[in-house]
């Protein structure tokens, strides 16, 4: 991509622990598909470039914008953190699902995880089984793992089924029974959700509501 970390740039780029420098073949490539997308400006070639200005260290023309926004989208393309799951997206689903838990009476463990599968935020209740804490955090995974809701996945994982014996895999971290759904945008699943302390129908049902509110 032709991008190196530094304190230098663009702050108003807004990456969590970096802004990037563009050299002049990223922004000569990103140049070049604005131009082909009918955007205006033109970015001169690395012969005819300054240093200075080959490293971003000067002011580019007001195309530039146009090409750090088309960068933003590749690097989201790439599984950036915009992309993903944050504290507050995970915030607003938890507590999304704690409602819909308050609303049926039933104290829930309830868990997010990011696309990576890895825990985000979680949330037991008061009253909630402790012994759901473990099995909410193993369906968020589970269900971000294999990008399928928990309750489908047990529909296969009997014995006879395609899936037998999927649960001992992954060092036996995979929930076969309802609670977990996959969070996603634009029709790409970027994390999911996962909920354990009452029935499985009550489990998927507060899951729901809380995916819902991705």
């Amino acid at each position: 991509m032709g991008i190196e970390p530094t304190h230098k740039g663009f702050a108003d780029l807004s990456l969590t622990t970096w802004v990037p420098r563009l050299d002049i073949s990223t922004v000569t490539k990103f140049g070049n598909k604005i131009q082909r997308q009918g955007g205006a400006g033109t970015i001169p070639s690395s012969r005819s470039t300054p240093r200075t200005a080959r490293t971003c260290q000067k002011p580019w023309p007001p195309v530039i914008v146009e090409i750090r926004h088309i960068l933003w989208q590749e690097l989201i393309s790439f599984g950036g953190t915009m992309a993903g799951v944050n504290l507050g997206d995970a915030r607003r689903v938890i507590a999304a699902a704690e409602k819909k838990a308050q609303e049926i009476g039933q104290p829930m463990n309830i868990a997010v995880a990011d696309e990576g599968g890895n825990l985000v935020s979680h949330v037991r209740m008061d009253g909630a089984w402790i012994g759901s804490v473990d099995i909410s955090i193993k369906k968020a995974y589970t269900s971000r793992a294999f990008d399928i809701a928990t309750k489908d996945l047990a529909t296969h994982s009997q014995s006879g089924g395609q899936f037998f014996g999927i649960h001992v895999s992954n060092d036996c971290r995979i929930m076969i029974f309802a609670g977990g759904i996959p969070l996603k945008r634009d029709g790409k699943v970027v994390g999911a959700i996962g909920v354990s302390g009452g029935s499985g129908e009550q489990d998927h049902e507060v899951a729901e509501a809380g995916a819902a509110a991705f």
